[in-house]
């Protein structure tokens, strides 16, 4: 019977071919990856499992979410960022209690043959918006108002302990199936430019490793206590909630997304659910 292991190497191996697969595409960025990706996870995990307490669902939105800078306004000369390219929710059902834990992922692409090693670039104002999202202040989304109109969502820092972020680098020719490496985002320095040997040992970090901590409760735990005033301080829950009604998985108005997604690099969510066992 699968369980949740095996279901992170299964995800492993999709993500792999479909990293492969976009190279063969001599794609230089991370589009043809996630479309990939999107499609291969869930269906060699359905084909392949065998445990009807774990389910996949997969979604992906041909637009960047992003957050825009309030306090402070700019970070490295730059007024918003983009969320990520990719989130993963575990969702844990136990009777009739509900638990979640998200992680989003920046993933960064290189698509080039050793020697010499493949090296990824870091945008200074992603990293410090994530390594300082207790105190940063930023909007994201927009609720409805009472007597009519919407509002800007409005976060004082999300507060929640643990690894919200986390950088996945990619290599298709790298390391045969060891072709990623997730790192959590306090090895992630004040540097601009990151090449293989700086994670080359650093076996923990390897995509399915890591993978396997997250679906096992790395995650961030997402409170479901909604702020009590429209507009004002945004939960962790909000931009989840957010996300899920563009994707058309909860019902929107989509004067809720208005200058919140943009452009055409698309954004991946997976979805893991696990049920308690019958």
């Amino acid at each position: 019977m699968t369980d949740i292991n095996e279901a992170a190497q299964i995800i492993n191996e999709a993500f792999h071919q479909a990293a492969l697969e976009a190279a063969l595409l001599e794609s230089h960025h991370e589009v043809e990856f996630l479309k990939k990706c999107t499609d291969l996870a869930r269906d060699q995990f359905n084909e392949k499992n065998t445990n009807k307490n774990i389910r996949i669902k997969t979604g992906y939105i041909h637009q960047k979410p992003y957050a825009i800078f309030i306090d402070p306004k700019d970070i490295a000369e730059k007024s918003r960022t983009e969320l990520g390219d990719l989130l993963i929710v575990v969702k844990r059902k136990k009777a009739n209690l509900i638990e979640r834990e998200a992680t989003f992922i920046q993933v960064k692409w290189d698509s080039s043959k050793p020697p010499p090693y493949p090296s990824w670039k870091i945008e200074p104002h992603q990293r410090d918006f994530w390594k300082n999202i207790k105190t940063n202040k930023f909007s994201f989304g927009k609720k409805a108002r009472k007597a009519g109109g919407y509002d800007d969502i409005v976060f004082d820092g999300i507060k929640e302990d643990g690894n919200l972020c986390r950088y996945l680098f990619v290599n298709p020719y790298f390391l045969n199936k060891q072709s990623a490496w997730l790192i959590d985002l306090d090895l992630i320095k004040d540097k601009d430019k990151y090449e293989t040997k700086d994670f080359l040992l650093n076996f923990q970090s390897m995509f399915e490793n890591k993978l396997k901590d997250i679906l096992n409760g790395a995650g961030v735990k997402v409170k479901n206590k909604l702020p009590e005033v429209p507009g004002v301080g945004g939960s962790l829950s909000d931009i989840l909630t957010i996300i899920y009604k563009y994707l058309g998985w909860q019902e929107d108005p989509p004067e809720e997304f208005e200058s919140y997604f943009e452009g055409d690099e698309g954004f991946m969510v997976l979805e893991i659910t696990v049920l308690d066992k019958e």
